[in-house]
C-alpha cells in the first residue's frame, strides 16, 4: 500500500516562527526532491490550527 504523503518538511526561521507541511508522492517526484537537496517553500492557507502545550 503506498502513502499518499511521502515527505514531511520542517523548517523554522530566523525570528523563531516556523511550521510543518507535508507533501504528495507526486509533487516529490515533479520537483525530483531528495534527501538532503534544498528546496524552498511558498505558503499560502486559509485555514490556521493553532495548539498550546
Amino acid at each position: 500500500m503506498k502513502t499518499s504523503v511521502r515527505l514531511r518538511l520542517l523548517w523554522q526561521d530566523e525570528q523563531g516562527g516556523g511550521g510543518i507541511a507535508t507533501a504528495s508522492n507526486e509533487a516529490v517526484a515533479d520537483l525530483k526532491l531528495e534527501k538532503e537537496k534544498h528546496a524552498y517553500a511558498v505558503v499560502k492557507t486559509s485555514d490556521v490550527m493553532v495548539g498550546i502545550d
